[in-house]
């Protein structure tokens, strides 16, 4: 809970409203009271001198703090005023829904090289595999976390349900929404059958630092805008994790509130590795999302100069003109701009404050109901000429039983529009009266940009 900040002393608040009621002639100054630890003011004494408190300068409130954290850090203040320490401030949990809270500021506290050891062996999985290349150095990573606090939220669930992972296609499958989204919004009509809405899910290999455990606190870099953000991330969040890349399977952490931190500095996105600074700026080539961050790139390189708002906001406007200037920057004007400061990466502290216990045991119960989908496989031409030679210049890959989009999920435009089936009833599977089923039934469907996305890993 927020700390309540203390209020002044109201018998000082009298003192000093009593003064400014009196006339000015009448007023006596004295000199301010000692404030000496051996002095020890009773009831009796404050009595005696209740009727001419009016006419002493007394010391402000904030004076007698400071005094007393004084004599606390040197040891000499008396059990009594213990009530002057300081407590670690945590996230309030009464958060206004239209904004995106700020994270406490960080703790002034410098954490050692073994607590920093600690907190990163508690904050990974060895089951999970994360490249190293893309993961930021564990004092970054909790000095920011330390403001939303380093302890991992209590899960009454055991261990077998607690750890259950499932294809991403089934969550498409039970709830709809996008399956390649980092915020998937279901049809209306969907949320109105099953009541959730508050989907959020990440790979490890654009947020190396997501929770790993359930009811772990972690970190979201983001290149989003906060008023982009805002719409999906000022509320509690169902949070998905890819723990495993191949097959690709996904994991239920918690609900997480999002907490906004410092954004990346400069200096410390120049100490990353240089695979980490490359895929950052590719991807802000490649999605939508981050136009705003290459319109300014394309229009400080052309121009020379800082561009006005009003000239990025008509590039966006321009989706043709947008398009070219994409093809006309590369990785490392973009990289070059976050190494300057003149783009930031933004960064989110994540808190667990829940865990939705009936919302996991359902979803290992039902999963043995799901067929994933079966993987396409592109043809070749269709002479044997043409066959052989494309096959020359076709590289070989493996191909996942459970095929994910092999992009970063920062897609904005997918609103659960590409489900076309129909919800049928919420029944009850024979014999087995705990087990909840979704009868799905599809409908006939058409070409969409959201399918010719899906690629297999």
């Amino acid at each position: 809970m927020q700390p309540q900040l203390e209020e002044e002393p109201t018998v000082g608040n009298q003192a000093v409203q009593h003064m400014k009621s009196e006339p000015a002639s009448e007023q006596i100054v004295e000199p301010p009271l000692a404030l000496d630890a051996d002095v020890d003011v009773g009831a009796a004494a404050l009595g005696s001198r209740r009727a001419r408190m009016s006419h002493i300068l007394l010391p402000t409130y904030k004076e007698v703090k400071r005094e007393e954290l004084r004599k606390a850090a040197l040891g000499q203040t008396r059990d009594n005023i213990s009530d002057a320490t300081i407590s670690k401030a945590e996230p309030a949990e009464d958060i206004s829904l239209d904004r995106i809270p700020s994270a406490p500021g960080r703790v002034v506290h410098v954490l050692s090289d073994k607590e920093v050891q600690e907190a990163a062996s508690q904050l990974t999985n060895s089951a999970v595999k994360i490249k190293k290349d893309s993961q930021f150095s564990w004092r970054i990573v909790t000095d920011r976390i330390r403001a939303v606090g380093l302890e991992r939220h209590p899960i009454q669930l055991n261990d077998t349900t607690l750890s259950f992972m499932f294809n991403r296609h089934y969550l498409h499958d039970l709830y709809g929404g996008s399956f390649v989204d980092t915020f998937p919004r279901p049809e209306r009509r969907k949320v109105h059958f099953h009541k959730l809405d508050d989907f959020m899910c990440l790979r490890l290999d654009y947020n190396p630092h997501a929770p790993v455990n359930p009811g772990d606190p972690g970190l979201l870099f983001t290149y989003r805008s906060a008023d982009r953000l805002r719409k999906y991330a000022t509320g509690l969040n169902r949070l998905f994790v890819r723990t495993q890349a191949s097959p690709a399977l996904w994991q239920y952490m918690g609900q997480y509130r999002l907490y906004q931190s410092e954004c990346l500095t400069k200096d410390e996105f120049i100490s990353q590795s240089p695979v980490v600074r490359k895929t950052w700026a590719k991807a802000v080539l490649k999605r939508t999302q981050s136009n705003d961050i290459a319109a300014r790139v394309y229009l400080r390189k052309t121009h020379e100069r800082e561009p006005s708002q009003r000239e990025v906001s008509k590039m966006l406007d321009n989706k043709k003109q947008m398009k070219m200037a994409k093809t006309k920057l590369t990785w490392a004007d973009v990289a070059a701009a976050y190494e300057r400061g003149e783009e930031e990466i933004r960064v989110y502290a994540m808190k667990c404050v829940g865990y939705d216990v009936e919302f996991q045991r359902i979803l290992a119960r039902n999963y043995r109901f799901f067929t994933p989908p079966e993987t396409k496989r592109k043809t070749g031409p269709s002479n044997a000429t043409g066959a052989k030679a494309s096959s020359k210049h076709k590289r070989r890959r493996s191909v996942s039983a459970t095929p994910e989009p092999s992009e970063p999920e920062y897609d904005d435009d997918a609103d659960g529009s590409e489900d076309n089936g129909e919800i049928i009833d919420l029944v009850n599977s024979a014999g087995e009266s705990d087990v909840e089923v979704v009868q799905y039934r599809p409908k006939g469907t058409r070409s969409r940009a959201q399918a010719k996305r899906l690629k297999t890993e």
